[in-house]
């Protein structure tokens, strides 16, 4: 082919001419014809031999890309319901926060009731020893307490 005449031309060239010329000058014309020659090689491989793997590979690619596809909404999905997961705890600590908020109302509240019911044993207590009647004091302390 034109590959090997351009290697006899090369070999004939430096039976006449010194070495270091020929080299210097033909090296890019090599350099051309070889890639040309490797190009069009690998187009024939490729147009005769490849056309199955080249099916195959697309195939391979399709596949792959159907799997990722799959694999990205199965994600999506799970991330989807891990937000509405996290959204229901979200709710449901907000729903304690309020029930433990409530709970502490209820204890402030009952706290106020205790410290005016011992108040108002203390307004009794007071009320009775001033009338003279000093067991009653006893029984209140007794009652609120």
């Amino acid at each position: 082919g034109t590959g090997s005449s351009s290697f006899v031309v090369f070999f004939l060239l430096l039976r006449v001419f010194p070495r270091y010329i020929v080299i210097v000058v033909s090296l890019p014309l090599l350099v051309r014809v070889s890639t040309w020659y490797q190009s069009r090689r690998v187009w024939e491989i490729f147009r005769v031999c490849e056309v199955p793997t080249l099916i195959s590979l697309t195939a391979t690619i399709a596949t792959t890309a159907v799997t990722a596809a799959a694999a990205a909404a199965t994600t999506a999905a799970s991330a989807a319901a891990a937000a509405t997961a996290a959204t229901a705890a979200a709710a449901t600590a907000a729903a304690a926060a309020a029930v433990a908020a409530a709970a502490t109302a209820v204890a402030a509240a009952a706290t106020a009731v205790a410290a005016a019911a011992t108040a108002a044993a203390a307004t009794v207590a007071a009320a009775a020893t001033a009338a003279g009647v000093p067991n009653t004091t006893v029984a209140v302390s007794a009652a609120a307490g």
